[in-house]
């Protein structure tokens, strides 16, 4: 107990426009029944990874 008394914590949060790769991956994954294992980058994620690694934005448009 002592330990955790004399750490600081804190929390954040990231908008799914920034982790597109995550959230693509999360959501392949979550349809998988078994293990799957990726040697490369998946196509579609090619393109918010090559944005990532450049560090461009990534932008979601919404209707109101």
């Amino acid at each position: 107990m002592l330990i955790v008394t004399s750490m600081n914590f804190m929390a954040t949060h990231v908008f799914r426009e920034g982790t597109v790769c995550a959230d693509t991956l999360a959501f392949i994954g979550s349809s998988l029944t078994h293990l799957k294992i990726w040697l490369s980058a998946l196509n579609c994620i090619q393109s918010p990874l090559a944005r990532n690694r450049t560090g461009m934005p990534e932008y979601r448009f919404v209707n109101f």
